[in-house]
């Protein structure tokens, strides 16, 4: 565990607790800086998972879906929401998950009636999948209810934009390594 020397209040606890925004890291270690990055992203993203499954289940139940949409679908949905049809392979390599975890997830979304699979006319070999309009109407309930998060999230356009960039950045440099 990195320590938290030369920041203010001692340890990492209160160290922590203490930083309300980037410019309160002066004078903190680069190690400090590292491990704020690390915690804050772990807050993120169990915070986000916590949000987006809550928004499922409900979304789920208000559509009268003969199940519950869950988390390990989300990802799916969102690369087939944002780009129309796509291959499982196109799908498991967007968003980094294996293709028999992508293939469970479109199994589950299938037999919830979001997300529908057909051949490729032009190579008989490949399947395709799309939203269904269920599909597309879940996807825009999601959507709408998470817009409301990342508005708190990114007061301005030119500062979610920033923080796309260097999450990007990260994500690269993680794969990299």
């Amino acid at each position: 565990m990195a320590s938290c020397e030369g920041v203010k209040g001692g340890g990492c606890g209160v160290a922590a607790a203490s930083w309300g925004r980037a410019g309160d890291l002066a004078g903190a270690s680069d190690r400090d800086v590292v491990h704020r990055i690390y915690r804050d992203a772990v807050l993120l993203a169990n915070g986000y998972k916590s949000r987006v499954t809550k928004a499922m289940r409900e979304v789920s139940h208000d559509l009268g879906l003969p199940g519950e949409a869950k988390f390990a679908h989300y990802d799916v949905m969102c690369e087939l929401y944002c780009e129309g049809v796509l291959t499982p392979s196109e799908i498991s390599d967007a968003i980094g998950v294996t293709l028999p975890n992508v293939l469970n997830s479109i199994n589950g979304l299938v037999e919830l009636g979001l997300v529908e699979r057909s051949v490729d006319e032009r190579d008989r070999r490949r399947s395709e999948v799309r939203l269904t309009d269920l599909g597309r109407r879940f996807g825009d309930e999601i959507t709408s209810r998470h817009m409301g998060v990342a508005g708190a999230m990114m007061p301005s356009r030119e500062e979610a934009e920033s923080l796309v960039v260097l999450l990007d950045r990260c994500v690269e440099a993680i794969r990299e390594a």
